[in-house]
């Protein structure tokens, strides 16, 4: 009755694509899209297929053949895998990809299985492996201190220069404090917990790219023991070591290490405040409650945003209050945790309040007309042109795999079915309330943002819910080790998402074609060995002046718009970086072609994201 229900279903949605295909490319994906309306309802089919599958996953499980499943899935994932980036090409290759390998794991497991009775009806808890007298765990200090050597020496390997807002965090170390705490209250839109860090660390060894990275590079190696302890207060010894492994190559984690911006201190603080949570929930120890207190007002000094994942932490305490007043324990020593780790926070967040009271008027004054820079490739990858359900997967990909060229980016979300099969794999399983929590905390934000996303649609940005990154690897981890019922199994898997993650950060870092790479310290370095007194770098955008002024500070800068051909002697280079002003072209290239006409025509060399015409 199920496997026939849901090939009802599939045949429905083929039904509805062949009459209404227009308006469901246009409610999922956007009006940009319409080119694949009529590859529809192929796709569809696939997906029916992938219904059907799951009714008959769902009916091996129960009949104990999970291996079986697992077997099938596991098959299919890669031949999917496989098919979709190296040979689909076109929508209709993706199509046709995506369509065979599901419709064949449908066929697969529509075979039939022998049913073994006691094992019907049956629901598995998640497997919880044993963690005592595990002769590993003496070596776990030892894994850990390799680990974080190698998460040192990867966030040291970047030779990627100076970002727009690491320039201007870069400017602001060098004021005065006072003067910085004034810059930050009048220009930024951010907590001064990270701006302190910089300030102080400018003042003992300088403002060099490395000077300035080195708190991030710090913050992004402690992640690697930070989460061994968390995976293992939420877990278990052997999701620890996993879910600290996955952090050392993970992409997302490295580039923000590497970069003198407050995400990888963010990211640090919300793992460990996670860690202090589910302890304080555990053992109701006092300390443990006002760690999460303390916890918790460091992320928000750290970031507006971080009200977001802390609100979801609140909730997730209430439900274990409701879960533990069914159970009939005890509920007073938890209101009086839970109130102190409430009052400590509050006591140390009361001081931000003014500060961010100037923030939001001098945001209000500065209203529409304010110039911002986007989000580093937020608009340069081809499925993030407006929200759609594809930007969503866009910031999954990122969160997990890091950041790639706009053609990687487009394979990789044509992989969004291999999430749907990897969750047959999950069939029968009740996963634990940490579990839960962990997940919540990672996806709600990115979920409520991704509302907020269709009016604003700059909100949406994975550095906003930068979080999710760590929690979602620490929940990998946490599946990887349920799954695999074997030591060998758990290497075996271990040592495979390893390998995926090393090969995106390689990818990552040096691909040239990346669209969050600007090489600002490359073009200045061509620039100058030719440059002359007198000669002016022109600019555009127009807050390119913070990074240009770092790495070309003796040279006269000013927007390409403002410059004067006929009052300017020497040669005039112009800076350019379309990817930061998405629409722009047509501006620059009047100025350009106002350029040439009076002064010639210019000689032209490119950097990764970035274009500088000399101007003889």
């Amino acid at each position: 009755v199920a496997a026939g229900a849901a090939v009802a279903v599939a045949i429905g949605a083929v039904v509805v694509a062949l009459v209404a295909s227009d308006l469901l490319v246009q409610l999922v994906v956007g009006d940009r899209y319409s080119s694949i309306n009529p590859l529809v309802a192929p796709y569809l089919a696939g997906m029916g297929a992938l219904g059907v599958a799951r009714v008959l996953a769902a009916h091996h499980c129960g009949a104990g053949a999970g291996r079986r499943v697992a077997w099938v899935v596991g098959a299919v994932m890669v031949a999917h895998a496989v098919g979709i980036l190296g040979f689909a090409r076109t929508p209709g290759q993706v199509v046709a990809v995506s369509t065979i390998s599901l419709m064949g794991a449908a066929t697969v497991l529509a075979m039939p299985v022998r049913a073994r009775a006691a094992a019907l009806g049956e629901t598995a808890p998640e497997v919880v492996p044993p963690v005592s007298r595990e002769p590993w765990a003496g070596r776990d200090a030892w894994l850990l201190l390799g680990a974080t050597a190698v998460a040192v020496v990867l966030r040291l390997a970047t030779e990627r220069s100076f970002w727009i807002d690491e320039a201007v965090s870069v400017a602001q170390a060098q004021m005065s404090l006072g003067g910085m705490i004034d810059n930050l209250r009048a220009t930024d839109v951010h907590p001064p917990l990270h701006h302190l860090v910089l300030w102080g660390t400018s003042r003992v060894i300088g403002i060099s790219e490395l000077s300035m990275r080195l708190p991030s590079i710090v913050f992004g190696a402690a992640l690697v023991p930070v989460m061994y302890g968390a995976a293992k207060a939420a877990f278990d010894r052997r999701t620890a070591r996993v879910a600290a492994l996955l952090v050392v190559p993970a992409p997302f984690l490295v580039w923000y290490s590497q970069e003198a911006r407050m995400y990888s201190l963010f990211m640090l603080i919300g793992v460990a405040g996670v860690w202090a949570q589910i302890v304080a929930l555990r053992t109701g120890r006092t300390r443990a409650w006002v760690a999460w207190g303390v916890l918790s007002a460091l992320l928000i000094w750290t970031q507006w945003f971080a009200l977001l994942p802390l609100a979801v932490q609140q909730v997730g305490t209430v439900v274990h209050v409701v879960a533990s007043r069914r159970e009939h324990r005890p509920l007073l020593p938890i209101i009086k945790g839970w109130a102190l780790s409430l009052a400590v926070t509050i006591w140390l967040v009361v001081p931000l309040v003014p500060f961010l009271t100037a923030q939001l008027e001098a945001y209000a004054e500065r209203g529409a007309g304010l110039s911002m820079p986007s989000a580093a490739g937020t608009d340069s990858s081809s499925v993030l042109d407006a929200m759609s359900s594809y930007a969503l997967i866009a910031n999954v990909i990122w969160a997990v795999g890091g950041y790639h060229s706009d053609d990687v980016m487009t394979r990789l979300g044509a992989l969004w079915p291999l999430a749907m099969l990897g969750c047959l794999l999950l069939l029968g399983r009740r996963a634990q309330p940490t579990t839960r929590l962990l997940a919540c905390v990672a996806v709600v934000p990115a979920l409520v943002l991704y509302l907020v996303g269709f009016s604003k649609r700059d909100l949406f940005e994975l550095r906003y819910f930068v979080l999710a990154s760590p929690l979602l690897l620490l929940v990998i981890a946490r599946g990887a080790t349920s799954a695999a019922r074997t030591r060998l199994a758990t290497v075996s898997l271990t040592v495979a998402l390893l390998a995926l993650s090393t090969a995106g950060l390689v990818d990552q870092q040096l691909n040239g074609t990346n669209p969050r790479l600007y090489d600002f310290r490359g073009a200045v370095a061509e620039i100058e060995p030719t440059a002359q007194p007198g000669d002016v770098l022109a600019y555009a955008p127009d807050y390119l002046d913070g990074v240009l002024g770092y790495y070309a500070p003796d040279m006269v800068g000013m927007p390409v718009d403002e410059v004067d051909p006929e009052e300017i002697d020497g040669e005039i280079y112009v800076l350019v970086s379309e990817r930061l002003t998405p629409g722009s072209a047509g501006a620059v290239g009047d100025e350009l072609a106002r350029l040439e006409q009076a002064r010639g025509e210019p000689q032209r060399f490119t950097r990764p994201n970035v274009v500088v015409w000399r101007f003889p």
